[in-house]
């Protein structure tokens, strides 16, 4: 079976609507580990963190992506996965690519009001994108800038994980 493709990246980067697509054209399953949480836990990701704030997000968050490793998809993960030290040893049994859209088309796009962890609005955003930008960066094996349409995206992710799958790093 072929390793899950992990996209990992900001919030409004581009993850679920590219992974969705990306499954299609691959013909390969697609999960969305915030959709995996709310089905498992049965509530949304919003009143988890309300009930049980961030930590009780990111142990539930861990518990899912640890389940689901290796189902053979193309998994899109919520921002924060990479903020939990262990949830790498997951990742890497997948082939991890990080969705990269740049700061300023994230504040131009990006809908603060329905994310939990933007709350804070715009300036929690760019706290977030500094704090996570170099995590992104190492734990990613393939790094793919999300700037134009999403066919362009999609076909620079086929190309990237074709050519990883075939010659490796």
């Amino acid at each position: 079976m072929k390793k899950d493709i992990i996209l990992i990246g900001m919030p409004g980067c581009g993850k679920s609507t590219l992974g969705r697509k990306l499954a299609s054209v691959l013909n390969r399953p697609f999960l969305d580990l915030d959709t995996v949480i709310e089905e498992t836990s049965g509530k949304k990701i919003s009143d988890i963190f309300d009930q049980d704030g961030e930590a009780g997000f990111r142990k539930l968050e861990t518990q899912a992506f640890h389940n689901i490793a290796g189902f053979g998809g193309v998994l899109a993960t919520g921002g924060g996965v990479v903020t939990v030290p262990g949830n790498l040893e997951i990742a890497k049994q997948g082939l991890i690519v990080f969705v990269d859209r740049p700061l300023a088309a994230l504040l131009d796009t990006i809908s603060t009001a329905e994310r939990p962890l933007l709350k804070g609005g715009k300036e929690r955003l760019i706290t977030l994108y500094e704090q996570r930008y170099d995590l992104y960066h190492n734990w990613a094996k393939i790094h793919v800038e999300n700037t134009g349409t999403m066919e362009e995206a999609i076909e620079k992710i086929i190309k990237e994980v074709e050519y990883y799958e075939n010659y490796g790093n």
